[in-house]
């Protein structure tokens, strides 16, 4: 190729390679946040979801309520029913009893009054036979005998007298008989009636009883679907909550102003993942960071100075860190990006522990130690980096934890992991583990957020 050609060549391979590159870029960026926030709107729809469902479940419990509430009433009312039919039951078998004693007194008197009634009527039978088989006597005897007229004239008038007085008692007897039978028949007739009406009673309170079983088990049916309800609609709660929850990580630092989203967070994390040859999680980084700034919500809002050399010179506080030294490379930092020396760092710790603020960022680096790691993070990115940058600052926490456990990979390592928190936190103390802890489960939670 002719050197003509070959300086033709050049420009146009760079001004193709320039136009490749925009496009990829033009294509990239517009697609990032809608893969960003794919998790976080999947998760306010379900939540959306969630709460339609605990709307109909409340009106539906509402309506099982209102069904409880009624059935309660029935059941109370049928019971009074029950009782009261239940009291007209025994009190109508007590009519019947007493009926039925008064009907056994009145047969054992009826027996005892025609059994009377036979002996009158056979002393009677006796004494008229005995009348008319009297020995043939005649008048012209009687009439010559003084004490056999006599005889005959006291038998008359006795028998007389006698008769009178059997035809009376009959008479009486009689009557007696006809009002005892006439008694007997209303007291029968009463005893029927009563006894007609105790099988009506007896029928109205089977079915009341029955009504009664059918109300308590579907009052029964109903109390269950009551506690269904409850069960369902307190689980519904509960995953409401979680959601919410969720919705507020996904965001970013569970809601905190200034933090990306969740998923923003891990895709970056895993873009830094490969620039640090894979040798770290990508949920791990995005652990570290959610534990030190909660994903860029909490970077500090001290003035560095004070963080620093004011910080030290607290009374009390015997810190050894060369703030100078802090606050000299703070001053390089923002004066090589153009930012104002108002960048917020963290604030001073003391009196809670002995040390200075000033940590830089959403990775909470020291500025001695940014500028340490400066030169191969810009290395690794191909431009400038800022440690107010996530993405920036993310590498740069990937490459401090890789390195504070001899450069060599830490990925799926929970030993390796913890001991880099640690170590990332300051001191290596074993003391501090809450933080790995924390560390850790932050890496979990992010990869069950996130369905990785």
């Amino acid at each position: 190729m002719s050197s003509k050609n070959k300086n033709n060549f050049i420009p146009k391979t760079i001004q193709y390679t320039s136009i490749y590159i925009l496009i990829f870029v033009f294509f990239l960026i517009p697609a990032y946040p809608v893969l960003a926030n794919s998790k976080l709107e999947e998760t306010k729809t379900n939540l959306n979801n969630e709460l339609t469902k605990i709307q109909d479940l409340t009106d539906s419990k509402k309506e099982t309520d209102v069904k409880v509430r009624t059935l309660a009433k029935e059941l109370e009312s049928l019971d009074n029913e029950i009782n009261s039919s239940q009291k007209n039951l025994d009190d109508t078998n007590e009519d019947i009893s007493s009926i039925q004693t008064e009907l056994g007194e009145t047969r054992e008197y009826i027996t005892t009054l025609e059994q009377t009634i036979l002996a009158q009527k056979k002393l009677i039978k006796e004494y008229i036979s005995s009348l008319y088989t009297q020995k043939d006597v005649s008048l012209f005897e009687v009439v010559l005998s003084e004490d056999q007229l006599s005889e005959l004239l006291g038998s008359v008038q006795k028998t007389g007298v006698m008769q009178d007085s059997i035809t009376e008692s009959i008479s009486l007897i009689q009557a007696k008989e006809k009002e005892i039978v006439s008694e007997k028949q209303h007291l029968f007739d009463k005893e029927e009636e009563l006894i007609a009406l105790r099988q009506s009673q007896e029928q109205q309170k089977n079915l009341l009883e029955q009504t009664q079983s059918d109300k308590e088990t579907l009052f029964a049916q109903t109390k269950g679907e009551q506690s269904q309800y409850e069960a369902l609609l307190k689980e519904s709660f509960s995953t409401k909550q979680n959601l919410l929850n969720s919705i507020k990580v996904l965001g970013g630092s569970d809601g905190r102003s200034g933090a990306i989203s969740l998923e923003e967070a891990y895709n970056l994390a895993v873009a830094n993942v490969a620039r640090l040859g894979n040798k770290i999680r990508p949920e791990y980084l995005v652990g570290v960071m959610k534990t030190e700034s909660g994903l860029g919500g909490n970077v500090g809002r001290s003035f560095y100075k004070d963080s620093l050399s004011g910080c030290a010179a607290r009374e009390g506080n015997t810190t050894k860190l060369n703030y100078a030294k802090e606050e000299q490379s703070f001053e390089k930092i923002t004066s090589e990006l153009g930012l104002p020396l108002t960048q917020p760092v963290s604030g001073c710790p003391y009196p809670k522990y002995i040390g200075t603020g000033g940590a830089m960022g959403p990775a909470q680096v020291m500025p001695a130690t940014w500028l340490g790691y400066e030169g191969k993070l810009k290395g690794l990115k191909g431009s400038a980096v800022s440690p107010w940058s996530i993405e920036d600052a993310m590498l740069a926490m990937g490459m401090i934890l890789i390195g504070k456990v001899g450069d060599q990979s830490i990925a799926g390592n929970e030993e390796l992991e913890r001991k880099a928190a640690l170590c990332y936190l300051g001191g290596c103390n074993v003391k501090n583990m809450w933080y790995a802890d924390a560390v850790l489960n932050e890496a979990t939670r992010t990869k069950e957020l996130l369905g990785k």
